[in-house]
């Protein structure tokens, strides 16, 4: 058995009659302690840090649920942005605005 990083994300490797076989670390250390994983279910990790594959930080939701909570954080992340952008064009043009009178 062996840790491989791909693609951003560590993955437990090893073989098994003649066949490798991938599972990402997150779901294998919630398997080696609580079984396994039902079809419907994803490992969510809650501080949302993929790296952080400790146990206390990874919980089981509905794949569903965790597609959905996964689309509002990238949306609540785009609008973040967005905001900040506006502050800041908003700030730059008021300071041009003050400084021409």
């Amino acid at each position: 058995m062996w840790f491989n990083r791909f693609v951003g994300r560590w993955f437990v490797e090893w073989a098994e009659n003649g066949k490798r076989i991938r599972m990402l670390r997150s779901r294998w250390i919630w398997e080696q302690e609580h079984g396994p994983i039902p079809e419907e279910y994803d490992v969510h990790h809650k501080d949302v840090n993929k790296e952080n594959d400790g146990l206390d930080n990874l919980e089981l939701i509905l794949s569903e649920d965790h597609d959905n909570l996964h689309s509002f954080l990238k949306f609540s992340k785009m609008v973040d942005t967005e905001i900040e952008w506006f502050r800041k064009d908003g700030e730059s043009e008021s300071q041009t605005s003050s400084s021409k009178y």
